[in-house]
């Protein structure tokens, strides 16, 4: 009855024609109700590259696409052990034999491509050349520097991969107390691109790659697994960390591209975009809708068939970061991550783009603009930075105009308003 004298109440007071234009939308939402669109053009625009920093990806990604795609992965494990125990008390005993020595790696068999049989080759890629110097290192896979390798076709493929070692190798690096830094490499019968979950990815669950071998022929003897470990640069233990295993792109990408706006590739393309939108429209109005709309050019060097999704991320980086490469790292969490604050997702849209394709896209950024409206206008500019959601994992990338572009090829943002209301008394 109580239910039924409300819903009586508010359909009364809706069928009244009240003359306060003030106290009416407060009642009543479908009178009254102007809804303007303005339109934003981008203040400034950027590609940003090198994404994510090296050694921080959650997988190695390692691909050979013919002339189009050459990577390979660095795994580094520093400190072997140089004794075993047989039993429970014992002080250990020094290694003077390896037996059954492996490189095991687990991948996402989900996001790898497999042809109808390949090669993964692992080489010792230890030397004295620089953290970063990567044509150094990627002039040690090489021949006279294989140290294993494992062949399989595409029935025989599984989440783990259990690659043989030399064990001579392995014996000469636990006893001389030397690094064993392994090289990976894959060839196949066509295009090859492996995930394989890196020690980032795949902490706390036993994902990340092992060195596994057993210090005597003894079949008895529990076998010795070995994590990854980096002990350079000296000095650097976050760095230090985020080295054990990292991706190295031989080739891949289609480099700079003038006048276009980047997002994905190898290493990975950001786009930072911002806009001056007046404070005034942000609060003191209602946005209905908020579509930034982009002009995608077509990229000659994707495959057809590839497609990613491309997510928007609110800038959070102050109006004292000047830079905007340190600016575009500074981000928001991804549209559908819960936000703990608002016990809500995120919920922006995500872009799915066929990289090989043209057209007009867009992507809702209504909730973005809300956060922006709940932001002082001097902490942070308004900003948002395109990122894809296969960063460091795959070497495609989009291409879209810049604000270089003629007029009606440019990045705009659309919104659709409602100017606020004066409540008072009729």
């Amino acid at each position: 009855m109580l239910l039924l004298g409300l819903l009586a109440t508010t359909l009364y007071g809706c069928a009244e024609d009240l003359e306060s234009t003030a106290a009416c939308p407060a009642l009543c939402p479908s009178q009254n109700v102007e809804v303007r669109d303005t339109t934003f053009e981008v203040s400034l625009d950027s590609t940003v590259e090198g994404f994510p920093t090296l050694g921080t990806e959650p997988f190695l990604y390692v691909a050979s696409r013919g002339d189009t795609v050459e990577t390979r992965a660095v795994i580094r494990f520093d400190s072997l052990p140089s004794r075993y125990t047989r039993a429970a008390g014992d002080t250990g005993t020094p290694i003077t034999e390896v037996d059954s020595a492996f490189l095991r790696v687990r991948l996402d068999t989900a996001g790898s491509l497999f042809p109808e049989s390949m090669t993964i080759d692992v080489f010792d890629v230890d030397t004295t050349a620089a953290d970063d110097d990567t044509a150094a290192v990627a002039a040690l896979f090489r021949d006279d520097r294989l140290i294993g390798g494992l062949t399989l076709a595409r029935a025989e493929v599984r989440d783990s991969a259990l690659v043989p070692l030399q064990n001579a190798v392995v014996l000469d690096k636990a006893a001389g107390g030397k690094r064993l830094r392994v090289g990976v490499r894959v060839r196949g019968s066509s295009g090859t691109e492996l995930r394989i979950f890196s020690a980032e990815g795949g902490t706390g669950t036993s994902l990340g790659p092992r060195v596994t071998f057993r210090p005597s022929p003894d079949t008895a003897l529990r076998a010795i697994s070995v994590a990854p470990r980096s002990t350079s640069p000296a000095g650097r233990f976050d760095l230090q960390s985020e080295l054990r295993d990292y991706t190295l792109a031989v080739r891949g990408g289609t480099g700079a591209v003038p006048g276009a706006l980047a997002v994905g590739g190898l290493p990975a393309r950001r786009s930072y975009l911002r806009f001056d939108i007046s404070p005034t429209l942000l609060r003191q109005s209602t946005v209905v809708r908020a579509t930034l709309v982009l002009t995608q050019r077509a990229n000659p060097a994707a495959p057809a068939s590839d497609t990613f999704y491309v997510y928007p991320h609110v800038v959070l980086a102050g109006a004292g970061v000047t830079d905007v490469a340190r600016a575009a790292r500074l981000l928001g969490p991804k549209p559908g991550t819960f936000v703990v604050s608002t016990l809500s997702p995120l919920t922006a849209d995500s872009l799915r783009v066929v990289p090989a394709e043209s057209g007009t896209r867009a992507v809702e950024l209504s909730r973005i603009v809300t956060q922006w409206r709940n932001r002082a206008d001097t902490l942070a500019p308004r900003a948002i930075v395109l990122r894809s959601d296969r960063e460091g994992m795959a070497a495609i990338e989009a291409l879209f105009h810049s604000t270089d572009a003629a007029p009606e090829l440019r990045p705009q943002l659309r919104v659709s308003y409602v100017p606020g209301v004066t409540f008072g008394l009729p």
